[in-house]
């Protein structure tokens, strides 16, 4: 992924194994994890910083029961001079430094603002349902999103449609005319057809008659 995507991104969250360990601006986050002690790669990419810093590969002590963790060395690095000993390198580790950071604390604020948003903004919601039960059919569901029920989109939708077709008198007689030409058509090729099947119907029955009036009488046999 290159620098151009991240940039498309108000926000961005990392996640190492199921632990936040950073949620804010996209432009903010490679900075946020230099400033924690890992080492900046001017030729990597932030989408590879990011994953970088949270790259931990298992390694099994016990094929039962233990499974521990570690940085894989050739994703994370750290600053010169600093260590996993001095940067937050696990998990919760990670996650906890978040918990401590300007970022996290500014995302509480947000958070706060919104909520009191939404609470100065329910009378108006409430004003706002209360509308669009009123303006609904009475064939309408109340769960329903709409205010009119199917049958009446479709009659409205169909008028709607007339009515553009009607701007273009050409196209509108053009096309009818054609309908018109094509059930004509239609018509006479199922008429020859059964017209057909008639006279064939016909001409096996006179076949079977002249059979049956042209057979000689059968002899009986005469005894001796």
């Amino acid at each position: 992924m290159t620098n151009a995507r991240p940039r498309l991104f108000d926000k961005v969250l990392v996640i190492d194994q199921g632990r936040q360990i950073f949620f804010g601006p996209a432009k903010e986050a490679r900075q946020y994890f230099i400033d924690l002690g890992f080492q900046d790669s001017p030729r990597q990419t932030t989408a590879d910083c990011l994953t970088g810093c949270s790259a931990y590969i298992p390694l099994t002590t016990s094929s039962l029961t233990k499974v521990k963790t570690t940085a894989d060395p050739d994703e994370r690095k750290y600053q010169p001079g600093r260590s996993a000993e001095d940067v937050p390198s696990t998990p919760a580790a990670l996650a906890q430094a978040f918990k401590d950071s300007k970022q996290y604390t500014r995302l509480q604020v947000d958070r706060e603002e919104y909520n009191k948003l939404m609470e100065t903004e329910k009378h108006d919601q409430d004003a706002f349902r209360k509308a669009v039960a009123e303006d609904k059919n009475r064939h309408v569901s109340r769960n329903s999103p709409y205010t009119v029920s199917f049958w009446k989109q479709v009659a409205v939708l169909t008028g709607r449609k007339f009515r553009l077709q009607s701007q273009d008198n050409f196209g509108l007689v053009t096309s009818y005319g054609l309908s018109i030409v094509s059930l004509a058509l239609l018509n006479q090729f199922f008429k020859a057809k059964l017209t057909i099947a008639c006279r064939l119907w016909q001409l096996s029955l006179e076949s079977l008659s002249s059979t049956s009036r042209t057979r000689p009488p059968e002899v009986s046999p005469v005894a001796r």
